[in-house]
């Protein structure tokens, strides 16, 4: 009788911890909705849509966080455009690099000396966290001010900022 308590106990605990592993995952996810085009600070990279300026683009590999910056105010980094993928199933980095390399190519402005892009891409990892959205992103070697994709900033919140989502073929 005592055992059958002590499982009791142990069932009930368990329940608890993955009820609130549950609400602290929606949470989380919750808060990485793609921001407004006109909101800075720092922002997850999930959150970072086109027409944001990054006060500075780090080092290739991964990329976790951003400081979304006015883009008025000296930035090394513009996002032009993304690449929404609508598959359910990670299609593989290799698949993933070369649409998202043919995509930035053919949007990418040009940038003059000193200047080039740079994509950030959705891993197999940060798929599974709904991560399925690759940003185009122009670069440049010294800190600018100014625009040189178009401003994004006064698009209504509704109106998807991640844009160019690509239609799959069956």
């Amino acid at each position: 009788m005592m055992l059958a308590a002590w499982i009791a106990i142990a069932a009930g605990v368990a329940l608890l911890i993955g009820i609130s592993w549950s609400v602290a995952l929606d949470v989380q996810g919750g808060s990485l909705e793609p921001a407004a085009a006109s909101e800075t600070g720092d922002l997850h990279a999930m959150q970072v849509v086109p027409g944001m300026c990054l006060e500075r683009i780090g080092e290739d590999g991964s990329v976790s966080d951003a400081t979304v910056v006015d883009c008025d105010e000296p930035h090394t980094g513009e996002v032009i455009t993304a690449l929404g993928f609508s598959e359910l199933r990670f299609p593989g980095d290799a698949d993933v690099a070369q649409r998202t390399r043919d995509h930035c190519a053919t949007r990418m402005p040009d940038l003059g000396d000193g200047s080039s892009w740079v994509a950030w891409v959705p891993t197999a990892e940060s798929w599974q966290r709904g991560d399925t959205v690759a940003l185009c992103i122009a670069t440049w070697e010294a800190p600018r001010e100014g625009r040189v994709g178009p401003d994004r900033s006064s698009v209504g919140e509704d109106a998807d900022q991640r844009d160019d989502a690509e239609p799959q073929a069956a």
